[in-house]
């Protein structure tokens, strides 16, 4: 580089420092030529925007049509706004002789672009060779009430004849007309049912036939118009106990299902796999309730022994003394009287050696529910009549069909259902409470003459028997599904031993009811709550669990979802001294919770042979929001099981909740609200708490 060209750059570099400095020092109305171009001060094109944008906003008038714009704008006016003239609405600006609608509209563009995705989808003929269907996938014309319209076949007679179809808009049709007479030959639903072997028909509102199914499951007939299947004339999976296994059903009174999608997308017609869909609950459906069983009054008997009547040895105080809906008795819950003649408020009442039972937590707690879910859009409610009959001591055997105290539960429903009617209103049982299992959690081990097999077979026997006599005498058609608590009675002092050497047969019968019996409902086992003595709850041991019940009741009978504890539903060996168990969880995630229950060893669980001598356990760990890891000391043999709430390390419950007995610190985390506080002020907590098992572990 030379010398001239060096002052050459020193020179260019101080014009360019005079020109920034004139750009950012200059004030609102300088500019600067910069090599020919005029270039405004920093404070002069920040002004001018500005300017620009108050020009915008100040220089637009709102107008309610188009023919309202001014012929020439006022001053300072360049922008218009029409909001009110249908497709004239939009932005003008003034071209100096007239109103220009602007091209730009963002919904418009908006709208535009989700058309272009609309027309890339199939046609309904194209969707129909898709699936398989090429030789309908052609839209035919036919007569429809003195009208060619073109349909595509969705079904024809054996002449081809189009008898459903869908139009080109999307309409189902069914032409009954155009149906040969003689394949089909039917006049009337009552023709149909009689003579043809319909197994189910969906008729319109003059009674026509739109679709039938025969037997054979197969669509025989079809007439009028269906614009299609609107939500109102089936059901979806939330509002029905169809097992988890379909999305859609349309089925008759007697649960027949016509039709019917699988989450799997299957579809099912009439006896096409489907047959009949007896459902376990009732219909008295929460979205569907006031077209079809909706009762006036809900009868529910609390089944059992001394627990099912609230006996408290330690005379604590009834708490529900005032009824806050319309929960009722005959004329209280722990005295129900076969002559009563009214119904009368639901509440409770102290008298030796009873207090608090479940019956006005439960009610009341499904009426709460109901209450935070519908109003104040919705005043349905669910009332319910509740009635204990309970025996102190007493076997599950002691209770069954042919006894006593069975017989004293059938003229209790007689005896509420006599006042209902004479009332005018409707009534129906939905749910009856099991509370019992204490005088049966006698220690047999699987095979022994009454184990836990056997315990549920007996259950679930006079589960089928209550619900056999029970719709006999209410009339209705709904199946009542039974609730049981799990008993913790084993933890007693007049059968507990200290450690794992026992296997209560009324607990695992209860478990084991409740997997198996789609009808058997385990709300929760008992070791969260207060009990007054070793076998007994005091009075907000009995209304927490009533709230427990509540919740259940309200998610099976309300929601038509069946609830399910939180359970084991696999155990596997992963490595040679570990064990990895997933759960069914209501409310994830998984934990351990030492504050609500007494820390229990290894948080309540315990791997053990086939002889019950216990494998030291070197950790228990949650590893994800539905599975709990195990590492053991030593090698885990392939004999090995693991149980949970079994380990007995105190003789006996009494004392405030979770505090003694077998227990285990496993729990979900949902958090239903609670009606009622405890003792401490509060909201009961309505977690879901591991359930007592004892599970072998799949190698």
């Amino acid at each position: 580089m030379n010398s001239n060209n060096f002052f050459q750059l020193v020179a260019d570099f101080q014009k360019n420092i005079d020109w920034l400095n004139q750009v950012l020092k200059g004030g609102e109305s300088e500019s600067v030529l910069i090599d020919g171009v005029l270039k405004p001060s920093i404070s002069k094109d920040i002004a001018d925007k500005w300017g620009a944008i108050q020009a915008m906003v100040q220089g637009r008038k709102a107008y309610e049509t188009k023919a309202s714009l001014p012929e020439t704008p006022p001053a300072g006016i360049v922008l218009a706004e029409v909001w009110n003239d249908g497709a004239n609405n939009g932005l003008y600006g003034w071209t100096g002789t007239e109103w220009l609608l602007s091209n730009y509209d963002r919904i418009k563009s908006e709208i535009d672009s989700v058309y272009v995705h609309i027309n890339a989808l199939p046609s309904a003929s194209e969707t129909l060779s898709m699936i398989g269907a090429s030789n309908k996938s052609q839209y035919q014309t036919v007569n429809f009430n003195g009208t060619d319209i073109e349909l595509l076949p969705i079904y024809t007679d054996s002449d081809g004849r189009v008898c459903l179809g869908l139009t080109k808009n999307g309409q189902v049709v069914g032409l009954l007309n155009n149906v040969t007479t003689s394949a089909f030959g039917i006049e009337s639903y009552k023709t149909m049912v009689g003579e043809q072997g319909v197994q189910f028909a969906i008729l319109d509102d003059d009674g026509r036939c739109l679709l039938a199914f025969g037997q054979d499951g197969q669509l025989v007939a079809s007439s009028a118009l269906l614009t299609g299947v609107r939500k109102e004339l089936g059901m979806e999976h939330r509002d029905w106990a169809i097992g988890g296994e379909y999305e859609y059903v349309i089925i008759d009174d007697d649960n027949a299902l016509a039709f019917g999608i699988k989450r799997d997308g299957t579809l099912v017609i009439g006896g096409d796999g489907g047959g009949n869909l007896d459902s376990p609950i009732n219909t008295n459906r929460r979205k569907h309730a006031h077209r079809t069983v909706q009762t006036d009054w809900h009868f529910t008997l609390v089944q059992g022994q001394s627990l099912s009547r609230g006996w408290d040895f330690s005379e604590t105080p009834a708490l529900s003394t005032t009824q806050p809906y319309n929960n009722m008795a005959i004329p209280e819950p722990n005295w129900p009287d076969k002559s009563a003649t009214t119904l009368t408020p639901l509440i409770e009442r102290q008298e030796y050696p009873w207090t608090e039972t479940v019956c006005a937590g439960s009610a009341n707690q499904v009426s709460f529910l109901l209450d935070q879910e519908l109003k104040p859009w919705d005043t349905w409610s669910h009332d319910q009549i509740m009635a204990c009959n309970g025996v102190g001591g007493a076997a599950i055997t002691a209770l069954i069909k042919g006894t006593n105290a069975y017989q004293d539960g059938m003229d209790y429903i007689t005896t509420a259902k006599q006042i209902v009617d004479g009332r005018g209103e409707s009534f129906g049982a939905h749910g009856t409470y099991w509370i019992q299992g204490e005088s049966n959690n006698n220690g047999n081990p699987p095979g022994d003459a009454q184990d836990s097999e056997w315990y549920r077979g007996v259950l679930t026997q006079l589960k089928n028997d209550y619900n056999t006599d029970v719709m006999a005498i209410t009339g209705q058609k709904d199946r009542i599904p039974m609730f049981t608590y799990q008993t913790t009675s084993h933890a007693g002092s007049n059968q507990a031993v200290l450690g794992i050497n026992h296997w209560p047969a009324a607990s695992l019968g209860q478990l084991a009811a409740s997997m198996q019996d789609d009808e058997m409902v385990l709300v929760c086992p008992i070791y969260q709550f207060s009990f007054s003595d070793n076998g007994h709850m005091d009075n907000h041991g009995y209304r927490h669990m009533g709230h427990y019940f509540g919740k259940a009741y309200y998610e099976w009978v309300i929601n038509s979802r069946k609830f399910l504890p939180l359970h084991p539903t696999k155990l596997s060996r992963t490595e040679s001294n570990r064990i990895e168990i997933k759960f069914h969880v209501p409310c994830p995630p998984l934990r351990f919770d030492t504050d609500l229950v007494l820390a229990a060893k290894d948080y309540g669980f315990i791997v053990h042979d086939s002889d019950d001598s216990e494998i030291e356990i070197k950790s228990v760990r949650i590893t994800s929001q539905d599975t709990v890891s195990i590492i053991t000391e030593n090698a885990i043999p392939d004999d090995a099981k693991v149980s949970y709430a079994r380990r007995i390390d105190r003789i006996g419950m009494k004392g405030p909740a979770g505090r003694g007995g077998c227990r285990g610190n496993l729990r979900d985390c949902d958090n239903t609200l609670a009606l009622d506080n405890g003792p401490d002020g509060q909201p009961y907590k309505l977690y879901n708490w591991c359930v007592f098992f004892i599970e072998n572990i799949e190698i």
